[in-house]
C-alpha cells in the first residue's frame, strides 16, 4: 500500500480578515412572499460574513504548524467574533473568505465547529462511534514519487481550510488513534490516545499532571 501524504498550503491575508455585518432585507415587492423575499435575497442580505482586507496572500500550511487544529477549530466561541479570530489566526475557511470572494458566512463556519464537537463527543464516549460520514467536500488526489522511501505515495490536497480540518480528524483515526476526553473537570479537553501517541488507548486524562490532580481533588472532598 502507498504512503499517505497531506499537502495542504493556505493562502492569508497579510492585512487580516474582518466581519461583514449583515445588510437589512430589500422591502417586500407588492405579492411578494415573505419566503420569496428571502431565497431571492443576497448573500451580503443573509448573515455576517468574514473576508479578507485585500492584503498580499501569504503561503501558510496550518496542519504542519498545528497536528490538531480540528480540536481547536471545535472549540471555538460560538459567535462572529470567534470566528473571526480563528481564521485571522490560521486563515480564511473556504475560498469565499478571499478579498474578491463574497465571504465565509458565519452561521455556517458555526455550524461546522459544532458538527465538529458534537462528532469529537461522539467519538470520546463511553460507547465512541463515528456517527454520519466525514463531510469532506472537495479534495484532490495524486500518485507521486515518495522521495523516503523510492516507491510510490498517495498525496491528498484538500481544497479548503473546512476540507483540511475534516480530513485532519479523518486520518487520526484511520491511523488508529482513539478520541478521549480528559476527566479532570478543569481541562475537559479532548486528547489523542493509544497508537503513535504517548497516552494509552484507554487513559482517561490527557496528562499525568492531571489525573495526579483529579485524584487530589478527589481525596480532599472525601
Amino acid at each position: 500500500m502507498p504512503t499517505l501524504q497531506i499537502d495542504f498550503t493556505l493562502t492569508r491575508d497579510k492585512r487580516g480578515y474582518r466581519i461583514v455585518p449583515k445588510e437589512p432585507l430589500s422591502p417586500r415587492r407588492s405579492g411578494q412572499s415573505n419566503l420569496d423575499r428571502i431565497l431571492a435575497a443576497k448573500a451580503s442580505n443573509v448573515a455576517d460574513r468574514i473576508i479578507g482586507n485585500g492584503g498580499p496572500l501569504v503561503p501558510y500550511k496550518p496542519l504542519h504548524k498545528v497536528p490538531d487544529l480540528f480540536k481547536i477549530f471545535a472549540k471555538i466561541p460560538r459567535t462572529a467574533d470567534g470566528v473571526l479570530s480563528f481564521v485571522n489566526t490560521y486563515g480564511h475557511f473556504t475560498n469565499a473568505g478571499i478579498f474578491c470572494g463574497s465571504g465565509d458566512m458565519v452561521p455556517a463556519v458555526l455550524e461546522q465547529a459544532e458538527n465538529m464537537s458534537k462528532r469529537l463527543d461522539r467519538l470520546s464516549s463511553s460507547r465512541p462511534s463515528l456517527g454520519p460520514d466525514i463531510p469532506i467536500t472537495k479534495l484532490y488526489g495524486f500518485v507521486v514519487a515518495d522521495r523516503a522511501s523510492g516507491g510510490i505515495a498517495l498525496k491528498l490536497v484538500p481544497a479548503t481550510l473546512r476540507d483540511a480540518l475534516w480530513l485532519q480528524l479523518a486520518i487520526a483515526l484511520a491511523d488508529g488513534t482513539k478520541i478521549r476526553k480528559c476527566r479532570f473537570e478543569l481541562c475537559d479537553e479532548w486528547f489523542r490516545a493509544g497508537a503513535g501517541t504517548d497516552r494509552r488507548a484507554d487513559a482517561e486524562f490527557c496528562s499525568d499532571e492531571h489525573r495526579k490532580r483529579f485524584n487530589s481533588l478527589k481525596r480532599s472532598k472525601g
